[in-house]
């Protein structure tokens, strides 16, 4: 691929984020379970898991997408795995995408990019302060989850279809 080609695509997605605005998220599903009445932060060890769904078809007709960000935050005992507790949350994000902006023909390249790379950064303080908010009403030692470090789409990703050929 051209350097020119990774540029016009970088030039591209800037706009693409540009227009579109994010317009509302909520906690859609929550749910807390545990093994354990007591946690001791020194015996556990943290896993998140995280996936996301999007529903595109209102982009045509609205403007807007939805996307739904689940996360499972597991706590396991670091001697043996097992699994003591487990906080899960569904945050649904909605976007709107500027009217005045052109879809591009590759906007699903993009799409899957934001997705991956946008989306976490837009919804993970709303669980950050949702999972410190939950230890302390379960009695657990409150728990911080660490800044979210953003990563950076690289050029190869922002290809086209066409130019990767």
């Amino acid at each position: 691929m051209s350097q020119h080609n990774v540029e016009t695509n970088t030039s591209e997605y800037a706009k693409f984020v540009g227009a579109i605005k994010l317009v509302r998220i909520r906690l859609a599903n929550c749910e807390i379970d545990t093994a354990v009445s007591i946690l001791r932060p020194k015996e556990i060890e943290t896993k998140i898991e995280q996936s996301n769904q999007r529903n595109v078809e209102l982009l045509e007709t609205s403007g807007l997408i939805l996307f739904e960000q689940k996360t499972n935050l597991i706590f396991l005992k670091q001697s043996n795995q097992n699994e003591l507790a487990r906080i899960s949350a569904t945050y649904e994000l909605e976007y709107h995408v500027d009217s005045d902006y052109p879809m591009p023909e590759n906007a699903e390249l993009f799409l899957n990019t934001f997705e991956r790379y946008n989306l976490p950064l837009n919804a993970y303080p709303f669980l950050r302060e949702f999972v410190h908010n939950m230890m302390g009403r379960m009695n657990f030692p409150i728990l911080t989850l660490p800044l979210l470090q953003p990563e950076t789409p690289n050029t190869d990703e922002l290809e086209t279809q066409d130019s990767a050929t």
